[in-house]
């Protein structure tokens, strides 16, 4: 019979540490907070396999800080360190932890809490197991838009929530789709409520220095305060799609638009019929992704590309940062390639779960959806760690953000033309062991 157990602790940061996201040389730091951060952890166990799924209201990790809590999370309760899934919801209103170029630096002091609290709340869930029953529902929402299209919209001083701006055909070439999993006791009583849906939660902008999960939390408090359970949120393939009025700095349209959320999530909870058989099974396979080793000639090549943005301080000392970096790095005869953790989850024949280490377009989470075989696949995006933007043909062919900025600001080194083919290539192997 399947058990299941919840806990959550906050992550919470104090005044004054970084925040992550935005734009590069910000320093936004933290002067309040708008709302709570918290690490929610579910543990299932199916009385031969157990699988621990952590979903942290944070902007990302490195899988370095994933191997720490697997190691003493593993310490502490019985579980494989590689059936622990650790996953961020992507907020840019909390506070640096990942190791960016110009995009904050995290406070180690902080990780080690944020470390810490994961780990309790891991073993507090496994404290918390009683015998439960499981199912899955379907629905939509849509509350963002494909940034990649052209949008023009003026914002409103009223917080009205008019989206004619976004009807363009590229700008609604998204994934809609909102995959709710709901863990009950045996008397049907609510204790996890689990949405995947892939929207940036970046409503709130550069000018917020108030601590907010932003839109997804506020789609938990409303699901927490219907249901008594626990609402995680497990995001899904959101590299090309933001937030509707992204970057407004509007708590009421981040309450407006996570309500709206919820309010699909316990619609479709209401439908789900419950059962008490699971079949628990974790895939992993470290999978090569191709990166594209510079020469001096390429770096030059760069930072004539990127002359006009040079006349400005901060990207003077971002481009200047990322030369002397790189120029040290090739002499150190780098592999060709990104090592990269990609795991799936079997709960049941119609439930599985793809994580993927990184932001991910919507072409290829489609195409991942399309090669299961499950009828509800999740992709969970930013899992087990984030080496950035895993992009489409078309952003490496305009030389964007996604594609030429980003790689800049993680470690230096963008990714072949071709990564998201590979990238599909070794998910379709993964999906082959099954």
């Amino acid at each position: 019979m399947l058990k299941a157990g919840v806990a959550k602790a906050l992550i919470t940061p104090s005044k004054g540490i970084e925040m992550a996201g935005y734009g590069m040389y910000l320093n936004r730091r933290v002067k309040g907070v708008h709302d709570d951060l918290y690490a929610k952890a579910l543990l299932l166990d199916d009385g031969k396999n157990k699988v621990m799924l952590i979903s942290c209201d944070i902007i990302g990790f490195d899988g370095e800080f994933v191997a720490e809590c697997r190691k003493l999370i593993c310490k502490k309760i019985d579980i494989e360190s590689g059936n622990i899934m650790i996953s961020a919801t992507h907020t840019h209103s909390g506070p640096a932890t990942g190791r960016s170029r110009g995009w904050g630096v995290r406070d180690e002091k902080y990780m080690k809490y944020f470390r810490d609290q994961v780990v309790k709340t891991a073993v507090k869930a496994e404290k918390n197991m009683k015998p439960a029953k499981l199912g899955m529902g379907k629905g939509k929402a849509d509350i963002g838009y494909n940034r990649t299209g052209k949008v023009t919209v003026t914002h409103d001083e009223e917080h009205k929530v008019d989206d004619s701006h976004y009807s363009t055909a590229q700008a609604k070439d998204y994934d809609k789709t909102l995959l709710v999993i709901k863990i009950t006791d045996l008397k049907n009583k609510e204790i996890a409520l689990l949405y995947n849906y892939g929207v940036h939660a970046v409503l709130m902008g550069e000018d917020n220095y108030l601590v907010s999960a932003d839109w997804p939390g506020y789609t938990a408090a409303k699901i927490e305060k219907k249901t008594k359970g626990f609402g995680m949120f497990l995001q899904g393939f959101c590299g090309d799609v933001d937030v509707k009025f992204n970057c407004t700095s509007s708590f009421e349209k981040a309450r407006i638009f996570g309500e709206q959320v919820a309010d699909e999530v316990l619609k479709v909870s209401r439908k789900i019929k419950m059962k008490t058989d699971a079949e628990i099974k974790v895939l992993s396979r470290l999978s090569k992704l191709p990166v594209d080793i510079p020469d001096k000639t390429d770096i030059k090549r760069t930072l004539r590309l990127f002359a006009k943005q040079a006349k400005e301080p901060k990207w003077k000392r971002f481009l200047s940062s990322w030369a002397k970096d790189v120029s040290s790095a090739i002499k150190m005869n780098p592999l060709p390639y990104s090592a990269v953790e990609v795991s799936a989850v079997s709960l049941a024949k119609d439930i599985f779960i793809v994580t993927v280490p990184a932001e991910l377009y919507t072409k290829w989470g489609l195409k991942i959806k399309a090669l299961s075989k499950v009828k509800n696949t999740l992709v969970v995006c930013y899992a087990n760690g984030d080496i950035g933007y895993i992009p489409d043909q078309k952003d490496f062919d305009r030389k964007d953000y996604a594609s030429y900025v980003a790689p800049m600001a993680g470690g230096g080194f963008r990714f072949k033309r071709n990564v998201g083919e590979v990238f599909i290539s070794e998910i379709n192997k993964l999906l082959k062991m099954k």
